[in-house]
């Protein structure tokens, strides 16, 4: 048994750094996809000039692992000159975790499917804007489409990650790792809006499914968040 506890290892930053540069440029590829909305398109740029800055100043993986890459491989030079030969142990092991970690079946298709089903929505959540001030049934058909694509990537990314959580944390309780548990809630929050459009042309059913894709917006910036602010095995913060 590996407690959570003592087998979680920290999630380089620069590894959150990369997640959040690849959405970055999947969202400008979907909104590639909607030239022909002029007005969707100002309002998505406005959103992507928000998140480039995150990326860029706070957040820039062509920055933040050079440094910390080059005093790695420095210490190391370091030892070998100096004869330690415990740095091979040390080397072996760190080779050993994240070949287990990140080099898997499941890690090369996990994290991608997840942030293309983010960009994806990034889309529905700026159509259900639109749905609101404009009352406008376009909208609405171009949120459902991107929340479909969208669903069934977040569905497929989240089943994919499960065979590998449960040999990397065999035993252990990783079921309430609060990312998670967070997505767990934002993929039925997902769910609900995708049976609300169902009885979208009923009365009130209109503005309810558009507060209702807006909220699901919401759930998933606060997934995203959750690693930053609370411990767990995807943690960037620790207990």
């Amino acid at each position: 048994m590996i407690p959570v506890e003592n087998s979680r290892i920290a999630v380089p930053l620069w590894i959150e750094s990369e997640k959040l540069y690849f959405l970055a440029m999947v969202s400008m590829v979907f909104v590639l996809t909607m030239q022909r909305r002029k007005e969707l398109v100002s309002f998505l740029g406005v959103i992507l000039s928000l998140l480039s800055i995150i990326v860029y100043f706070f957040s820039n993986p062509f920055r933040e692992p050079l440094p910390i890459l080059n005093a790695e491989i420095t210490r190391w030079y370091a030892s070998l000159a100096a004869g330690d030969e415990s740095i091979f142990q040390i080397a072996g092991t760190f080779y050993g975790r994240i070949t287990f970690y990140y080099n898997s079946t499941y890690m090369w298709t996990h994290p991608p499917m997840l942030f293309i089903a983010y960009a994806s929505l990034i889309i529905t959540f700026a159509a259900c804007v639109y749905m609101l001030t404009n009352r406008d049934k376009l909208y609405d058909e171009i949120a459902y489409r991107y929340a479909k694509i969208g669903y069934i990537l977040l569905t497929a990314g989240m089943l994919i990650g499960y065979p590998w959580a449960v040999e990397a944390w065999k035993g252990s309780a990783w079921w309430w790792d609060p990312i998670i548990s967070g997505s767990i809630m934002m993929w039925a929050l997902y769910t609900a809006y995708l049976h609300a459009r169902i009885y979208v042309a009923r009365e009130k059913m209109w503005s309810t499914t558009a507060y209702l894709g807006i909220a699901c917006f919401a759930s998933l910036i606060f997934t995203y968040l959750l690693p930053y602010l609370v411990p767990g095995i995807h943690s960037v913060v620790q207990p």
